[in-house]
């Protein structure tokens, strides 16, 4: 059964007559491939803090680290939105912190 991957689907459901909810738990089985990385004993100490809990797979780790990967990709309007502020700067329109912090009333020490 090391083969196996077990996932639980918890359905809400009410009764008819009653308005009391029911849970059903539904087993889905389904078989994970694996594979072997070779990685070494300092990466395996990062993988280990980015764990959540002790029972996590590394293959659930790693790819949570991918989907924030993919995440922080920069849009075309946000490459436009830099070039556009870059051309502020190089223009002088720029602010000092005391002038920003003192037009929103903030004390700076």
């Amino acid at each position: 059964m090391s083969l196996l991957r077990k996932r639980r689907i918890v359905r809400k459901q009410r009764r008819r007559n009653k308005n009391k909810k029911i849970y059903t738990v539904v087993m889905a089985c389904y078989r994970m491939q694996k594979t072997t990385i070779q990685i070494g004993l300092n990466t395996l100490g990062r993988l280990k803090m980015f764990k959540k809990h002790e029972r996590e797979s590394y293959d659930f780790v790693l790819n949570n680290i991918l989907d924030e990967a993919e995440d922080d990709e920069i849009t075309s309007e946000e490459i436009e939105d830099i070039k556009k502020a870059l051309e502020e700067v190089k223009r002088g329109r720029v602010y000092s912190i005391e002038d920003v912090a003192r037009d929103m009333g903030i004390v700076l020490r």
